[in-house]
């Protein structure tokens, strides 16, 4: 076989894009995408051969000799040129500013840290060079394509943009990823890599959005970047070997990786990772298809410093998989130990793409557990778990209100889709719910502008808001039911506080409504309010983005005092974001949000202390 002198290959502009990938407004830069989406693609990819699929996770830091071979191994000369020369230019993209941070963390910052994650018993990079077509072109789906929409059934994913994690947590955007094959076994390795930047100039000559590793080849007469087969000698600098007897895979390596991930340094992330694995695979855990198995490392240089192995969920877990795995036992779920369900009608819009069907009513299967008090504060204690084939949870819905006796908490999981056996009514109902789901795959939801696979299968009148919308307020309806218990209000608090309040614009027509807001439920606890509802967009047919203002109001004997100061905010929309923490508080609506939750906390205060709630009320204030 050919050897290879590892070289970075820059295409030439084919576009003037200089901004960056619109991927990197979907897929966000936390702990949460970081677990989600790369062990969700392994599940998709699994080879199937009963065994479980394997995901692991490995942070290494590099100092000294070490990150200097590793970065003669992949030329780093070779890259940082034109790194280099984006950094020169005046371009104010995130993406341009990230390659100017990065180049200088790498240049002056004495480590390099590197994230690495790696799949066993997957059909790993398959597919041609450079030929896109088909679903099954691996290579190129995650290697060269910035977005790819895979129209296989029953996977996991739909998007194809969840790959995107990886340049998202290079502060460099810059991959290296080796395969061994399923079925290519003896070809050895596949190696490739790419960074993503900005279109810019380099000795007059113009290059695009990619520049590929290691080498290049011809197609149709045009250059391009090429991956390489062999066992070369950089690959394990690279930290890119897989030993044959591991089986078919891939490894990916997010070079740059953060000092920091959200609050969390990184001697403290893998322990993170561990939680969030458990947090959203649990249900791939115990036993079934797909299964997983995950293994987490930390190294410094070539010393491992940390390990774990979850084969299993855990204790903390186990009313989850009780409300997956048991059977029913009961009518109604009302001591510890208890297990209810029901099916809940849900309809299933007229497919219009092939395979295509009609319009039909499905059931999907709702089941609670109850459980002690010591669940009590469990994280996801009164939510239920939204789950269909990829056995991750897509969504811990939390219902608006809560039990009135809530001393023993539920447990609830709805099965979706194919959990419920591999029918055909099944299959077409499992598509819808995996079309209904947004790019990271965390809800369900027919609003279109979230979840674009929708038109394409659907078309645009398919009643699927409707339908989804209707299936969460039977979720929400038939939970309470199946536990014995009332959703009301807590009343620790005031009786006045679950109504409807008009929640003014800022700086229009005076009597204008533009939004309104419901608080569905709020607490008293240790001297402190907290308050849960919803803001909902009224004239959806002419949104604008908005600045309003946001704030609480105490009311007693004496009148309306000041605003009170908030101890937190936290809205379920990303893209709702706090100007000025007030109070009250200067919040940014775009435009195209029209409905969302918020949490706030309120700091204590003498005048509401719980002596003085027989008098006061709270009034949310714009």
């Amino acid at each position: 076989m050919k050897k290879v002198d590892p070289k970075w290959f820059a295409e030439k502009q084919q576009t003037s894009r200089q901004d960056d990938n619109p991927a990197a407004q979907v897929v966000h830069k936390d702990v949460n995408t970081l677990c989600r989406e790369p062990v969700q693609n392994s599940n998709d990819q699994a080879v199937k051969k009963g065994k479980p699929v394997k995901v692991k996770y490995s942070i290494r830091s590099l100092t000294g000799d070490f990150k200097e071979r590793f970065l003669e191994a992949m030329n780093w000369q070779d890259l940082r040129v034109h790194l280099k020369a984006i950094a020169e230019i005046e371009n104010t993209s995130n993406l341009a500013d990230k390659i100017r941070n990065g180049l200088r963390v790498i240049d002056e910052n004495e480590n390099l840290n590197l994230l690495m994650v790696e799949d066993y018993n997957t059909k790993g990079l398959i597919g041609g060079e450079f030929d896109d077509e088909g679903d099954e072109n691996n290579f190129i789906l995650f290697g060269k394509a910035d977005f790819s929409t895979s129209s296989t059934q029953g996977r996991g994913g739909s998007y194809g943009i969840g790959k995107y994690v990886f340049w998202q947590f290079s502060n460099i955007s810059t991959v290296l990823m080796s395969s061994r094959v399923s079925g290519r076994e003896s070809d050895g390795l596949r190696i490739f890599g790419r960074c993503h930047v900005p279109s810019h100039k380099l000795e007059n000559k113009k290059y695009g959005n990619n520049i590929y590793f290691p080498t290049s080849g011809e197609d149709d007469e045009i250059e391009k970047g090429k991956s390489y087969w062999g066992e070369p000698s950089f690959a394990k600098d690279l930290y890119l070997n897989r030993s044959e007897m591991e089986g078919p895979g891939t490894s990916i390596i997010s070079v740059g990786f953060p000092d920091m991930v959200e609050n969390f340094a990184t001697e403290e992330i893998l322990d993170e990772i561990r939680k969030k694995l458990i947090t959203w695979f649990w249900p791939c855990l115990i036993g079934g298809k797909p299964g997983n198995t995950f293994e987490l490392e930390r190294y410094e240089n070539d010393l491992r410093v940390e390990s774990y192995n979850i084969s299993e969920p855990g204790h903390e877990w186990r009313p989850y998989i009780d409300a997956f795995q048991k059977n029913k036992n009961t009518e109604k779920a009302k001591l510890e130990g208890d297990v209810a369900d029901s099916n809940i009608m849900v309809k299933v819009p007229k497919r219009i793409k092939e395979p295509v069907h009609e319009s039909f009513e499905t059931n999907v299967l709702l089941r609670a557990s109850r459980q002690g008090e010591d669940y009590k504060e469990h994280p996801y204690a009164n939510h239920i778990a939204l789950i269909r084939n990829s056995r991750m949870v897509i969504k811990y819905h939390k219902p608006g209100q809560k039990p009135l006796n809530d001393n023993l908490p539920y447990f609830g999981v709805l099965k979706l889709g194919l959990l419920q056996g591999n029918t055909l009514e099944n299959r077409q109902s499992n598509e819808f719910f995996r079309c209904a789901e947004p790019p990271l795959h965390d809800d369900l939801t027919g609003d279109t502008n979230k979840a674009s696979n929708l038109i394409p299968n659907y078309g645009e009148r398919s009643g699927a808001k409707t339908y989804l919308e209707q299936m969460k307020k039977d979720i929400n309806d038939k939970i309470f039911e199946l536990i014995d218990q009332k959703a009301e209000v807590n009343e620790s608090g005031p009786k006045d506080l679950a109504k409807l309040f008009n929640f003014g614009d800022n700086g229009s027509k005076k009597g204008k409504k533009k939004f309104n807001t419901h608080i569905a439920n709020n607490e008293f606890n240790n001297g402190v309010w907290t308050f849960e509802g919803k803001i909902k967009r009224i004239d959806i047919d002419h949104p604008s983005q908005e600045e309003i203002n946001f704030g609480f109001k105490c009311e007693t004997d004496s009148g309306i005092g000041e605003y009170l100061e908030f101890q937190s905010i936290s809205f379920s929309e990303r893209t709702v974001s706090v100007i000025s923490d007030g109070p009250p508080a200067k919040i940014n609506i775009p435009d195209d949000v029209e409905v969302f939750d918020f949490e706030v906390k309120l700091k204590n205060n003498d005048v509401i202390e719980k002596s003085d709630l027989n008098y006061t009320s709270i009034k949310l204030a714009t």
